[in-house]
């Protein structure tokens, strides 16, 4: 099976990518960063910026692809909280938009979508499970939320997506099994195309995977969401 990873670049693709390739995979990197990874002498990379719907399509997904999206724009530098929407949403939002879309040109049905757990806000109940309200944590917290509602739409649509949603503070976390290095690699790739976005998927790191359904933000106002959270 061929795996196309969206920010594969990054902190989880660093994990992800090799693991795969371990297991046997075919494995495309499309990201804006090019890391001295030694993956990469197996891994094919593309030079991909998200925002712009003409780069994602050159990456050339297929109809049988695996696709992750872990592409994200995180608040680095720092940004006064006027500009923090037009910092975030056209990576978070319309290139997670731009990614669906051209999987749907392209007939590819499965994806994973990295979101986080700051789309609940703070802890109003412990633990938190999928009935938490939602009430997003700043404009990070809101366009992850807004990919989620998006993720909902596309799924009445037929396309099976499941959402990678780990702990803010995952990184800083100790391994769950000591002695053994925190990985956020554990996505079981064999059998995937059969399993995400329908049944439960081993994921480690303090992360769940969530389906379809509807969820209720704070404050009134009725959202789609991603329900049924699985551990």
């Amino acid at each position: 099976m061929r795996h196309v990873i969206f920010g594969g670049d990054g902190f989880v693709g660093r994990h992800l990518a090799p693991k795969l390739i371990a297991d046997g995979h075919e494995v495309v990197v499309a990201d804006i960063h090019h890391g001295d990874l030694p993956h990469y002498r197996t891994a094919k990379f593309v030079t991909t910026d998200v925002t712009d719907p003409a780069s994602v399509a050159a990456v050339g997904i297929r109809a049988d692809d695996m696709v992750y999206n872990l592409s994200a724009k995180m608040l680095s530098p720092i940004q006064v909280r006027a500009k923090r929407h037009d910092f975030f949403w056209p990576v978070n939002v319309h290139g997670t938009e731009n990614i669906i879309v051209a999987m749907d040109k392209a007939g590819a049905e499965r994806l994973v979508h990295f979101t986080t757990d700051m789309i609940y806000g703070h802890t109003v109940t412990h633990p938190m499970t999928e009935e938490h309200p939602v009430a997003p944590l700043g404009e990070y917290g809101w366009s992850k939320q807004k990919t989620e509602e998006l993720a909902a739409v596309w799924r009445d649509r037929g396309m099976r997506i499941s959402l990678f949603s780990p702990a803010s503070d995952h990184r800083a976390r100790p391994p769950r099994h000591p002695g053994k290095a925190v990985q956020a690699d554990r996505l079981e790739p064999a059998g995937a195309n059969d399993r995400l976005g329908q049944e439960p998927v081993s994921v480690h790191l303090g992360v769940r995977l969530r389906r379809s359904g509807a969820r209720r933000v704070q404050g009134g106002r009725a959202q789609p969401g991603l329900q049924s959270r699985l551990a």
